[in-house]
Parts: C-alpha cells; structure tokens; sequence
C-alpha cells in the first residue's frame, strides 16, 4: 500500500519515523518503476477487497480480471492522504472523471460488476474460475511475438501520457522503426497460424 497501516498507527501513536523511504511515492518510485518498466504485460486478478493502495496496485497492472466478489475502494480522504502512485489521474481516465470523484470522495466501494461496466475492470469471474481464466489470457498473449508484446506495450503506455497528437507522431516513428528492424523470416509461420486461429472464430 502507499501509506502502511502500520505507520499510520504508529504515527498517530507519536511515531514519527518517516513514511516515505527511498523515494516510496511518485512516479518514480520502486513499485511503480518497476511495473511500468517490466518488459511483459501484467494481469491483475482480484479476488477480494483492493482497497487505496491496493487499488493503486490494481490500477498498475495492464488490465483487469475480477472474481464476482471483488470490490475496489480509495479511502485515503477517509484516512486523509493523498494518493502517491497515480490513483488520482489513472481512475479518471479508466471510468470518467466525475465517476472517479465521486469514488476518490465518497470512499465508497465500487463492486465487480460495476468495475466492468464503468471499464474498470475487462472480465468478471467465478472466484473458482478467476485464475484458470486469467492464465489463459496470459497464455493468448505468450503465443504472438515476445518482442513486440514488449515494444506494444511500452508505445501504449508512454503515448498514454502524451496529448493524442503526439502519440500519434509517437506511434508513427516508433512503427517506422520497428519495420525497419522485423525479421519477416518468422512471419510466414505467424500468418499461417493466424488464418487457422481466425477460421476457428
């Protein structure tokens, strides 16, 4: 979480042992550097509260799977803190800004099917299926080329944080770049498979 519960409590014990430690908030921070900067997608499966900072976790991950019970909240204007690894910006752009107010402020709890609905969350589940389904999402994604999973990725996330303009302009150099280095050797074998996979339905 962002804020431990541990040190809020030992904190309003008088505690005053400092809660961030080696730059543990913020765009750069250790967790959050470290799922932006992993070079293959990251599936969130929630199964269960995710709850402020467990909520910021979730919204790190690329996208969403959740059990029928799942339920997501941010409560740090309950506790009276602010978020620190991009709750405030990412949930207004995922289901509305004003929806996201109105869950930032209230607290309230948001639940599965609800997540679904507002685009919070892609799949909803049976908490016996949650897994099984979430890995074989992975396994649909393991099966087309590491390389540009990889550059997909980081193009859809870097121009996330672009103006749409720019993105484009990014999209577009990037994509030049990219052709220019492809190994159409391994493509036939790719296009094979996926006229097979596209009769299947």
């Amino acid at each position: 979480m962002s804020a431990d519960i541990s040190w809020l409590e030992n904190r309003i014990n008088g505690d005053g042992a400092p809660l961030i430690i080696d730059g543990g908030m913020g765009t750069d921070s250790p967790m959050v550097r470290a799922l932006r900067d992993c070079g293959k997608p990251i599936i969130g499966a929630i199964n269960g509260p995710a709850v402020t900072g467990g909520f910021e976790l979730a919204l790190a991950c690329d996208f969403l799977y959740a059990a029928e019970g799942a339920r997501f909240a941010d409560t740090h204007a309950r506790v009276g803190l602010l978020p620190g690894w991009g709750l405030s910006q990412k949930l207004g752009r995922l289901i509305g800004i004003n929806r996201a107010r109105e869950a930032s402020l209230t607290g309230n709890f948001i639940n599965a099917e609800t997540a679904m609905t507002w685009g919070l969350v892609n799949k909803v589940c049976s908490p016996e299926s949650l897994i099984e389904e979430t890995l074989a999402a992975a396994q649909q994604i393991a099966e087309s080329n590491p390389q540009t999973i990889s550059a997909m990725r980081s193009l859809m996330n870097d121009g996330d944080l672009l103006p749409l303009g720019e993105a484009l302009e990014l999209e577009g150099a990037r994509g030049i770049a990219y052709l220019e280095e492809a190994d159409f050797s391994q493509m036939g074998n790719r296009l094979e498979a996926l006229k097979n996979r596209s009769k299947k339905g």
